[in-house]
């Protein structure tokens, strides 16, 4: 891993899903194959790009934004062209392709491509050749190529806006990037992470944190790093309640925690503690420690040995199934 992918926070956290994440990546990165590299936006699809690339040996890296780009001027940019072969064309461009040599080539957003670009790109990676525009001279190419999309490409191949064959092609390597929701463990890592890349500080008091383990995160990693450098700008130094988190946090949010004195259905169904089953003692000694921490989940969960996001779903799962009390923090 680079210096500049760990200061963008890339592979920050322990969670499964980063290790998983990081596992794929070491497998994939010494071969040539095309790989698709899938994720909502903000969860780190260039930075996956660039640790294939640094794990792979190969040099130079070329990224192209596949967004924005349309008929002769993407051509051009990808491929080049030779003097005269369109208007404004006065002198020879060496294309990205020619520039990545046997590097890698990254096209960002490919699902924003246009039907017609995509027949270029699919003629490329059978043929391991292309065209200078306006040149009748084939060049050959070995560089590897690494795509990268926040869409559902099979709901655009159904939707016939994106071709079906050069799906094939790209997903023959498939690298998903999770979002935030799902790797909640990693949350108060990447934070200090944050604060220590921009040089801020600042404290969460228990209940902040449990906020920021609710919150949804539909802008993922990126948020979490905007906010970051928010709050150490606005309260440098200090310790953080709920109240001082912007309300599209708070109010996105579940605001209950258990109750640390309720009663769990494990207790009142006045079966003797010797007869309940593995899962029910386990279930009732969450409850117990949950009620003994006051209903704070990170000293709960460390006295647990699980993950916080373990321990929320564990709680979820009592309170649906098993009624489990909760009162507003």
């Amino acid at each position: 891993m680079t210096v500049n992918d760990r200061n963008m926070g890339f592979g920050v956290g322990n969670s499964s899903a980063v290790e998983e994440m990081q596992r794929s990546i070491a497998k994939v990165a010494p071969f040539p194959f095309p790989v698709l590299i899938q994720g909502e936006t903000g969860t780190g699809k260039e930075l996956v790009a660039r640790q294939i690339h640094a794990l792979s040996g190969r040099t130079p890296l070329v990224s192209v934004d596949c967004t924005g780009l349309s008929g002769e001027l993407f051509a051009s940019e990808l491929f080049g062209h030779e003097r005269g072969a369109f208007t404004g064309a006065v002198s020879t461009r060496i294309g990205l392709l020619e520039s990545a040599g046997n590097g890698t080539v990254f096209l960002d957003e490919v699902g924003e491509l246009s039907l017609e670009l995509q027949a270029r790109i699919l003629r490329f990676l059978q043929e391991k050749e292309y065209r200078r525009l306006g040149s009748n001279q084939s060049r050959a190419s070995g560089c590897r190529v690494l795509a990268a999309t926040h869409q559902d490409l099979r709901a655009l191949v159904t939707a016939r806006r994106f071709r079906e064959d050069l799906y094939q092609r790209l997903n023959a390597i498939a690298i998903s990037t999770p979002p935030l929701r799902d790797r909640l463990d990693d949350v108060q890592g990447l934070i200090r992470h944050f604060q220590a890349k921009h040089s801020i500080e600042f404290k969460l008091d228990h209940l902040a944190k449990d906020a920021l383990y609710r919150y949804h995160w539909p802008g993922n990693i990126r948020e979490l790093e905007n906010l970051t450098i928010r709050l150490g700008v606005m309260f440098s130094g200090q310790v953080i309640t709920r109240r001082e988190l912007p309300s599209s946090i708070t109010g996105g949010i579940d605001d209950r925690v258990y109750n640390p004195q309720g009663d769990s259905h494990l207790e009142s169904s006045g079966a003797p503690r010797q007869e309940l089953s593995l899962s029910a003692i386990q279930n009732q000694r969450i409850l117990e420690v949950v009620r003994s921490t006051g209903g704070r989940m990170e000293e709960a969960a460390s006295i647990l040995g699980i993950g916080r996001t373990t321990l929320y779903r564990k709680l979820q799962s009592l309170g649906s199934g098993r009624k489990a009390a909760v009162v507003s923090a």
